[in-house]
């Protein structure tokens, strides 16, 4: 083995533990549990909108709300890449989009980025249903109103 193949190797392992931090502080602060369906579980029941969490692993393919894998892969922080967030809006054709957090992003990799990387997939999941409530509201704000109005 060469000296580069050694530290591209060395690197290689940084950067895997990083990224295992960065999804275990996310599991810590918004999950019960330790694995990919509990954080599912857990994001879809305390949010308003019931978003959905889906995870893209390092072979590039993805895990969906619903995927067996989600229960069956054992120690996800040596899977999973990136998070994502989003929402369907029940009674409307409309939803909102997936977006993601990447464990590798370089600003979560630095010492306390793993804690960065837990706020900041907080505030996505917050966006994402507040943008869900706020489609609810424009599909069936006056229904609330309607339903005032006849008592």
């Amino acid at each position: 083995m060469t000296y580069e193949q050694h530290e591209r190797d060395r690197e290689e392992a940084a950067m895997g533990e990083a990224i295992a931090r960065n999804f275990l502080a996310i599991m810590a602060r918004h999950s019960f549990g330790d694995t990919m369906s509990s954080l599912q579980r857990a994001m879809y029941k305390d949010t308003d909108a019931g978003i959905s969490i889906s995870f893209q692993l390092h072979d590039g393919s993805f895990v969906y709300s619903g995927d067996a894998r989600a229960r069956e892969i054992t120690d996800p922080q040596n899977w999973v890449r990136k998070i994502g967030a989003s929402s369907i809006v029940e009674g409307s054709d409309r939803e909102v989009e997936l977006d993601w957090i990447d464990l590798a992003d370089p600003k979560y990799l630095e010492e306390g980025g793993d804690e960065l990387c837990a706020d900041d997939f907080g505030t996505m999941c917050q966006e994402v249903n507040n943008a869900a409530c706020a489609i609810w509201d424009e599909e069936h704000g006056d229904e609330d109103e309607d339903d005032e109005t006849d008592e």
